[in-house]
């Protein structure tokens, strides 16, 4: 019964700053994909809706590649320049405890969109492993029940040729190659990611 409480103990919200306090452990697991969304990479927007059918929620995974808490507001970061993400923890559940399952970009997309850890979906590292079709992304799932879906990348270790387009109506890429070579991987700015999911919508 002491280690129970214990246990309980860790997960009790502490709010700061005004935002609302992460939740207990019973309402995180409902929640279990959205942590790791915000270690991924603003490479990848998932965008989902759903036809005919207005109760059923509009569902948009949004990823930042690398991103460190300490460097938004909304985690107690006094000079950053993050307005839009701190109104989304604002409005929304910020997570206090979230963690990656690992630190590399394509290996931990594949977590985000299986759910599983890097063991069971062989990806183990950008590029050189692909996400196998046998394998069900969050997207397949909700492209079975219903809905339309799109996936906009901006950053080469996620892109289709890698198994992330598996379950999209709609996958955009749109790389830049690197000038010369050595300067880094294919790439897209964000707003351009953006810009053609706005676009996609729109149809």
């Amino acid at each position: 019964m002491a280690r129970q409480k214990k246990r309980a103990s860790v997960s009790d919200p502490s709010p700061s700053a005004g935002y609302p306090a992460p939740p207990g452990r019973s309402r995180a697991r409902r929640w279990v994909v959205w942590p790791a969304a915000a270690l991924g990479l603003v490479a990848a927007g998932v965008w989902v809706m759903r036809e005919g059918r207005p109760r059923s929620p509009n569902v948009v995974l949004i990823t930042v590649d690398t991103l460190r808490a300490d460097h938004l507001g909304s985690y107690g970061s006094k000079g950053a320049d993050t307005p839009v993400l701190d109104a989304l923890a604002l409005k929304g559940v910020r997570f206090e405890r979230a963690f990656a399952s690992i630190p590399l970009t394509g290996p931990s997309h594949a977590t985000i969109l299986t759910g599983l850890y890097p063991p069971v979906h062989g990806v183990r590292d950008n590029v050189v492993f692909p996400l196998a079709q046998s394998h069900q992304t969050m997207a397949s799932i909700l492209k079975r029940q219903g809905y339309r879906t799109g996936g906009f990348v901006s950053a080469y270790p996620v892109a289709g040729n890698f198994g992330f387009s598996e379950g999209f109506d709609e996958f955009s890429e749109g790389f830049h190659e690197a000038a010369n070579p050595g300067e880094g991987a294919a790439e897209r700015p964000a707003n351009e990611a953006v810009d053609a999911a706005l676009e996609w919508l729109g149809k």
